[in-house]
């Protein structure tokens, strides 16, 4: 699922150069094509391999400092439900324009729920690729007043994408569109995503792209790219994620290693594993290798 902010500052210019698009159009234009060169954009060049969804989500601008008019958060929402969603996707994202309010972890939450209502009719592993351009805010309050207030927005979202992982296995990946949100948010955001602790060491990646240029290299090769082909769904589930690395995992016979700084493979989730450098070049050179993994009884079980 691409999860999209369209909040006003979106429209702010996104690179250097004459005449650059604005973060928005540049975020849209990367997705489905610009105007004149659609079908196109990531979607399109990957219509037979990944099942895209798309959210755009905002909220009204409010008559009082903290209340929301209305619905919120407002979605407009295309489920990953078939291959080939591109006319779905850019029939509802070529019209749409930037808004008012951006709160976030309330449209993590709502959208694993209308997953969880309309889920997908295979089990791939559902992400979450938040793209957004500053602090969220939240229904509960839309313009936080001062560092207290934004704090607690800020600590909200990291919960929503907590519970998302926890609850429902969706793990969020965070590409900041320009430079002005807090890095200590983002990187907070980006271990809750992937349910790991807030100070976690290892840290988990996120992405800040500030041209796009580097909002492709973002998104679709530091993201997407590492996952088509190279994602595992195990025949078990791992109760300690951080005893992962006493599973061996096997290619074509030969072990391979986890957590060194040659890591050929990392568990992603409790029922996922990642193949990860030459492994994974490896592993899409070759469709027909085999990829074994096994865990102790005390790390994993069957389900």
């Amino acid at each position: 699922m691409l999860v999209i902010d369209p909040f006003g500052s979106m429209d702010t210019a996104f690179g250097s150069g004459p005449n650059p698009p604005s973060r928005w159009n540049a975020v849209r234009n990367f997705t489905i094509g610009a105007p004149g060169q659609r079908p196109g954009g990531l979607v399109h060049r990957l219509a037979e391999e990944v099942r895209f969804g798309l959210v755009l989500y905002k909220a009204n601008a409010p008559d009082s400092p903290q209340q929301v008019q209305g619905t919120c958060p407002l979605l407009k929402t295309v489920l990953p439900t078939p291959l080939n969603n591109y006319a779905a996707m850019a029939a509802d994202y070529a019209d749409e324009n930037t808004g008012d309010e951006t709160p976030t972890g309330d449209t993590i939450l709502q959208v694993a729920a209308n997953l969880r209502q309309t889920p997908p009719d295979n089990n791939d592993p559902i992400l979450f690729i938040l793209a957004r351009d500053g602090e969220p805010d939240g229904c509960a309050n839309a313009n936080p007043a001062n560092a207290t207030e934004q704090a607690a927005a800020n600590t909200f979202t990291e919960s929503a994408a907590r519970t998302v992982f926890t609850k429902r296995n969706i793990r969020t990946y965070v590409v900041s569109v320009g430079s002005q949100t807090s890095a200590v948010h983002l990187q907070r955001l980006a271990n809750a995503g992937l349910g790991r602790a807030a100070n976690a060491n290892p840290a988990a990646p996120y992405r800040t792209a500030n041209d796009p240029t580097q909002l492709t290299t973002a998104i679709r090769d530091q993201i997407i790219a590492n996952r088509i082909g190279c994602e595992f769904t195990l025949n078990g589930q791992i109760q300690d994620m951080a005893k992962a690395c006493e599973g061996r995992v096997e290619l074509n016979r030969s072990p391979l290693t986890c957590q060194d700084a040659n890591e050929d493979w990392r568990a992603t989730s409790p029922n996922t594993i990642l193949l990860l450098g030459q492994a994974c070049a490896t592993i899409r050179a070759d469709g027909n290798k085999r990829v074994n993994a096994s865990f102790p009884c005390n790390v994993a079980s069957l389900i």
